[in-house]
């Protein structure tokens, strides 16, 4: 055994000594090569870069560097361009890592292995011939490296050995000839390694952020490609490629404004993965799209999940020439097929689309006309399948043809309506659907439809010739023409129009004939029967004339108009003449609350009521003015005929002016206000009677039997409110004037004269006041004459007895009654 003493781990003939001693070595060169001034490399740089890339190469200061590799960190350097191919540079690059071959170190020849250009700005350009720079660089990376060095240092340049080239975050820009394009990638990072073996192959790896100079798109997803390219391929073969590609989610928004340079109002999101194979000149694409949440920008969709659709296609790279189109490898049936062709790209984009249906199911495009802001009613479901295609010749405003087939109106609680086979017509921004025949049931319609895409505006217009409104119902509540939104049945017989503006709510307008029609608007107890309406509507606009019905047994006929100037305080403000031929006003009461039973709790209700009972909804926002005339009018026992005024109904209020009516053989002459604001409507009378034929108003009980014969002349006011004839007499406050040549009371007695029971008595020069009290009609201030004596006093009607009458001529005293004393008497109307 010997008895030398243990050698240290470091020492160098142990092999940790040597691993340790050589790695030392190696950090302080990496630390103090970069502190040698190594300048004096620049020319065999330099010159060994021109042999590589085949272009002149100027670069700034040089840094030996040694830890990453033996190499070289070379600042502000720039690569010339063929002269081929103009003379901006082909790349400027703030720095570059070259990094040398190991075989260098002892032939001496510097020979570059790899180049990473930092922040790059590559221009690739495509020149008069149709060729491209970067082949140049595939022809000369094709070239076999040599077996021995070249003796003269121009041969060492001409046989020099093609390197790794990389690219850190660069940007590359595409020219044509002296033009520069709008498009460049941005972001860049690639490798590309050169051939090494027989097959001549590239390597490659890219990734950068497509972009535009002059639109910022900050959410543009990422282009990436993984694969290879042949670089020198045998004689006679063309220059193949295999890449797998992939477009990272990306707004749809921004791959419009990409290609065509401005935005169209579509939202959404789109990415793609393809596999390119094949030469240069004909790359067969096979891959998907995903797109998902596309809309217009003002809408916001429901849920909904991705689409993806398959692609396939092809691409010319050398003449910028690509197409896609939806469908699958296996030739799969495919109802809806989509294809694009793209041409010069990079310069000047130009492009073409269609769309190819084939009985395609109608939900999907449902569903997107939706996402585009289209207000489907809620409910409404499109059935059937679409057929024909559409042409986009380089613009999203189509040409071609669609059809429906077997369409379908679906809607909740009404019948469907068949629309058979359905057309459209579309040709850029404008489409038409000429005439279409479409059932509801065993009803018929004739539809046209019109517009444009852009600005939006869509105009339809349905025809229809004695269609039963009852069996069309649902789709008349969407359309409510005019006043006449309760439509309940009844026969139209004209057309419908509705138009629908961009910014700007759809408006419907038409006109024609309803016949035999029930209107019942919410509010009215019973449906007014509409016999004949010739109609007529538009924006602002409405007129009904010739107009004839009955509410209930009133007959009326008349004319309607309605006007509504923008930006006007009435712009619901109609004009009507109204005529009708009897007309009871117990009767109105009940066409407004026929469900109110009259009695002492229902008034004691109303009595308690804190909130006013307000007129229905239709008929408060309704606003009025015109004329009405009744040929009879009753309101209780008066019977008034040929009643004509002036009417005006508005925020609750009814106003007749200038009203005149007949009244027995006399006139009535006044005014009336109604208001209906309050807990019970309010009414207001003004009038003046002439010649009122006493008998007359005897014969309809309008006054006692005992006035037989005589004129009367009255002037009168009258208020009173409620809502039955027990509360409006019980409110009634009635008084007034009255005057007559002379009356003939008839089965009157004397209460002081014997023998004169049943007799008739004729007075002259009778006048006086009355007021109406409950227990009937007070007669004050009376001055008559009987005979040849003047009489004063009062008097009352209604009251028991029926007619009472208390006169005196100076001493002589009068006192006359009726002789109906027993029960059961006439009342007071």
């Amino acid at each position: 055994m010997s008895d030398s003493p243990a050698r240290p781990w470091w020492s160098l003939r142990r092999p940790a000594g040597v691993l340790f001693w050589g790695a030392a070595l190696l950090f302080v060169a990496g630390v103090l090569l970069p502190l040698v001034h190594a300048n004096t490399f620049r020319r065999g740089i330099q010159t060994a870069l021109e042999g590589a890339l085949g272009r002149r190469v100027e670069v700034g200061d040089v840094t030996l560097q040694l830890l990453t590799g033996p190499g070289f960190r070379l600042e502000d350097v720039v690569i010339g361009e063929d002269p081929a191919f103009g003379v901006e540079p082909f790349a400027h690059a703030a720095a570059m890592q070259a990094r040398l071959r190991l075989r260098t170190l002892w032939t001496g020849q510097i020979q570059l292995a790899s180049l990473t250009l930092e922040g790059p700005s590559i221009n690739l350009v495509k020149n008069a011939a149709g060729k491209w720079n970067f082949e140049t660089l595939l022809e000369r990376a094709g070239a076999p490296a040599p077996s021995a060095a070249p003796a003269t240092p121009a041969a060492q340049a001409e046989a020099a050995y093609f390197p790794y080239i990389g690219i850190d975050a660069g940007r590359v820009n595409f020219k044509f000839g002296d033009y520069k394009s709008l498009f460049h990638v941005q972001e860049v990072e690639a490798a590309l390694s050169p051939p090494r073996d027989a097959g001549g192959r590239w390597l490659m790896r890219f990734g950068g952020r497509p972009a535009r100079v002059d639109e910022l798109l900050p959410g543009m997803g990422r282009l990436t490609a993984r694969g290879s390219l042949t670089a020198t391929p045998p004689a006679g073969v063309a220059r193949s490629v295999n890449l797998e590609i992939a477009l990272e989610n990306s707004p749809v928004a921004y791959l419009l404004r990409l290609i065509q340079g401005r935005d169209y109002g579509i939202h959404g999101d789109l990415a793609a993965q393809a596999r390119l194979s094949g030469p240069l000149s004909g790359m067969g694409i096979q891959g998907t799209l995903e797109i998902g949440d596309v809309h217009r920008w003002d809408v916001t969709p429901g849920p909904a999940a991705r689409v993806t659709v398959p692609l396939l296609g092809h691409l010319d790279l050398p003449r910028q020439e690509l197409h896609l189109e939806t469908g699958s490898a296996s030739g799969a049936p495919n109802p809806v097929r989509v294809s694009l062709d793209l041409e010069n790209y990079l310069s000047a984009p130009r492009w073409r689309g269609a769309v190819d249906l084939e009985r395609a199911p109608t939900a999907p495009f449902w569903r997107i006309a939706q996402h585009f802001g289209v207000l489907w009613p809620e409910g409404l479901q499109l059935r059937g399948a679409l057929a024909g295609r559409l042409e986009f010749p380089g613009v999203i405003w189509p040409t071609g043809s669609l059809s429906l087939l077997d369409g379908e109106l679906e809607w909740p609680n009404s019948q469907p309506v068949q629309l058979g086979a359905a057309a459209v017509k579309v040709s850029g921004t404008e489409f038409q659907m000429p005439a279409t025949r479409v059932k509801i049931g065993d009803e018929a319609l004739e539809v046209t439809v019109s517009g444009r895409l852009s600005p939006l505006q869509v105009q339809a217009q349905v025809n229809a010739r004695g269609v039963h409104l009852a069996a069309v119902r649902r789709y008349v509540e969407t359309v409510k023409p005019g006043a006449f939104g309760g439509l309940l049945d009844g026969r139209w017989e004209g057309r419908v129009v509705y138009r629908k503006d961009l910014g700007s709510p759809g408006v419907w307008s038409g006109q024609g004939l309803l016949s035999d029609a029930e209107w019942q608007p919410e509010g009215l107890a019973s449906p007014a029967h509409l016999a004949q309406a010739r109609l007529r509507w538009e924006p602002g606009q409405f007129r009904a004339e010739p107009l004839a019905g009955s509410l209930g047994d009133t007959e009326f006929t008349g004319a309607c108009s309605r006007r509504s100037p923008p930006d006007t305080p009435e712009q619901n403000r109609s004009v009507c003449q109204v005529r009708v031929r009897e007309l009871d006003l117990g009767e109105l009461e009940q066409w407004f609350h026929a469900a109110d039973q009259p009695g002492a709790w229902a008034a004691l209700k109303r009595a308690l009521a804190r909130r006013p009972q307000q007129p229905p909804a239709w008929l408060a926002s309704l606003a009025v003015d015109g004329t009405l005339r009744i040929d009879h009018l009753r309101a209780g026992s008066w019977e008034f005929r040929n009643l004509q005024s002036r009417v005006a109904w508005g925020e609750g209020v009814l106003t007749l002016s200038a009203m005149r009516s007949e009244l027995g053989a006399g006139t009535l002459t006044g005014g009336l206000r109604a208001d209906f604001t309050g807990a019970a409507p309010r009414y207001s009378l003004q009038a003046s009677a002439r010649a009122v034929d006493l008998a007359g108003l005897a014969l309809s009980t309008a006054l006692p039997a005992q006035f037989q014969r005589g004129l009367l002349d009255v002037r009168l006011g009258l208020d009173t409110q409620g809502r039955t004839p027990q509360e409006l007499r019980a409110a009634l406050q009635l008084h007034g004037v009255f005057q007559a040549p002379s009356v003939s009371l008839d089965r009157m007695r004397s209460e002081e004269t014997e023998g004169e029971t049943g007799a008739s008595w004729e007075m002259r020069q009778l006048e006086g006041g009355f007021t109406w009290t409950a227990a009937g009609l007070d007669l004050t201030r009376m001055r008559l004459t009987l005979g040849r004596d003047v009489y004063l006093g009062r008097g009352s009607i209604w009251g028991r007895p029926v007619v009472l009458l208390d006169l005196a001529s100076g001493d002589r005293k009068l006192r006359l009654v009726s002789t109906e004393l027993a029960e059961g008497v006439a009342e007071a109307p």
